[in-house]
């Protein structure tokens, strides 16, 4: 939740958590949450006083590639239905890690401050929609995130080359790591990991796409700092169980629904 004063010498800006549970939602499910359908305002009767949730630059720039219509109803939805009730968070979850092993922990070390501050710059009320617009014109960070991805798809393909070779490496590089405050994010991204590595062979084996890069970002920072996730529907089956976030697919927005409106906040365990 975002609270802005603004005074002629500075702007003062207060995040807090002050509604459960902690959201984190695939593409998919913005762009299913942000038509006037029944999905959508069934989750717009539950959000008036639940939930808070978790927006990344990278739902920023994805969504800031939308036309027309689409990109209208993306920005009615984030002023009208989430409104101030956002937290911004870094998708690079390596920043967190960095973060949280240095005990930076006020603010969140899941905080991304660039996007917290680019949101408030401008005058007017906190909310993300005033961001689509350069999102989408944005060749820098179209070109940030394409490298980004093709440098991740790179690493990944590297490391499975070495396990299909070797594959007691893994239980080096991606020992299981107790859970926690300095290692919130690290514990879950090494889980990620090993498991994206081991899926190099064997019966969940698949191929690493560019697709894939995304649907990874998305899945680490969200599953270690939200109490519920919505993913893709390959990668909610394979990252279920690595934390203590729910997950479920954009196959199962229903189910994600009933799930939210049972929430009481001593389910969450954070």
């Amino acid at each position: 939740m975002l609270k802005i004063t603004r005074t002629p010498d500075e702007v003062l800006v207060n995040v807090s958590t002050e509604r459960r549970p902690l959201i984190y939602l695939d593409q998919c499910a913005l762009y299913e949450f942000a038509k006037q359908n029944a999905l959508g305002r069934r989750f717009e009767d539950f959000f008036k006083t639940q939930g808070e949730l978790l927006l990344s630059s990278i739902n920023m720039f994805e969504m800031g590639q939308l036309q027309g219509a689409s990109l209208q109803r993306a920005k009615t939805f984030l002023d009208e239905v989430i409104g101030f009730g956002w937290v911004p968070i870094e998708f690079d979850c390596t920043l967190v890690i960095e973060r949280e092993l240095a005990g930076r922990f006020s603010p969140s070390p899941a905080i991304c401050e660039r996007l917290l501050k680019d949101t408030c710059a401008t005058s007017g009320e906190p909310t993300m929609s005033k961001l689509l617009d350069t999102a989408k014109h944005s060749h820098e960070e179209k070109a940030m995130f394409d490298y980004a991805k093709a440098e991740l798809g790179r690493q990944i393909n590297e490391l499975r080359s070495d396990y299909l070779k070797e594959p007691s490496i893994l239980a080096r590089k991606y020992p299981d790591i107790p859970r926690t405050p300095y290692t919130k994010t690290l514990s879950v991204a090494a889980l990620v990991f090993r498991l994206v590595v081991e899926r190099a062979r064997g019966g969940g084996h698949f191929q690493w796409s560019l697709n894939d890069a995304e649907d990874f970002t998305h899945a680490i920072t969200g599953l270690a700092h939200a109490d519920v996730v919505v993913l893709d529907g390959k990668w909610a089956d394979r990252v279920r169980g690595l934390a203590p976030a729910v997950v479920f697919s954009c196959g199962q927005l229903s189910e994600f629904l009933d799930w939210c409106e049972g929430f009481t906040s001593d389910a969450s365990g954070k």
